[in-house]
């Protein structure tokens, strides 16, 4: 089996997320960060054959993208990952007990707001957070124009940078997030549910 460029993505997401992941046989994946405040759950154009354990995803991911269209073979207890020159290297799984595992169930919102952000958008965003020592992700629209701004609110002047965006207009909303969970390298659609 070889994993695609867009599943190499959001495995580097995932691991953004939660150092670790469960994959249950089957080609749906789910993450939930450790302090329980970022759940996700994709579907993936490969088909896992069986439930893999990984303790540490970054680990695994940098022996993943060691060279291009390594193949994979899921044994009982390791994976191995063989390249084009013949090598191959022997990945363990951990115990399912020892991950976090996300709630199989469905998880549906009611959206307050919905807005969709490109990879360059994302990427500068990321950027100017770190520029300006940026703890906070700040989201502010009147319906039609969506304001992502990153910033430090607890600094009386600070330097803060702003994006545009268009958003699908359900009212003037607005919200605050860690700007530390800003790490994406594809398109994201972001929807808040009315708690937020």
């Amino acid at each position: 089996m070889k994993l695609s460029d867009s599943t190499i993505e959001v495995l580097k997401n995932y691991a953004a997320i939660n150092s670790n992941l469960l994959i249950p046989a089957g080609n749906t994946i789910r993450t939930i960060s450790n302090d329980k405040s970022i759940f996700s759950s994709v579907e993936l154009p490969e088909t896992f054959p069986r439930e893999v354990a990984i303790y540490n995803l970054s680990n695994l991911l940098n022996v993943l993208t060691l060279q291009k269209d390594q193949e994979i073979e899921f044994g009982e207890k390791s994976l191995t990952i063989t390249n084009k020159s013949g090598g191959s290297f022997e990945y363990f799984y951990s115990e399912p007990g020892l991950v976090t595992t996300a709630p199989k169930v469905a998880i549906s919102l009611t959206p307050t707001f919905e807005f969709t952000l490109n990879p360059s958008s994302i990427s500068t965003l990321s950027k100017a957070a770190g520029i300006a020592a940026a703890t906070m992700l700040s989201v502010v629209a009147d319906g039609n124009q969506a304001t992502l701004m990153v910033n430090d609110p607890n600094a009386s002047k600070n330097a803060q940078h702003s994006n545009d965006t268009h958003s699908n207009g359900y009212r003037d909303w607005e919200t605050d997030r860690k700007s530390t969970r800003l790490n994406s390298s594809h398109s994201a659609k972001s929807r808040m549910p009315s708690s937020a």
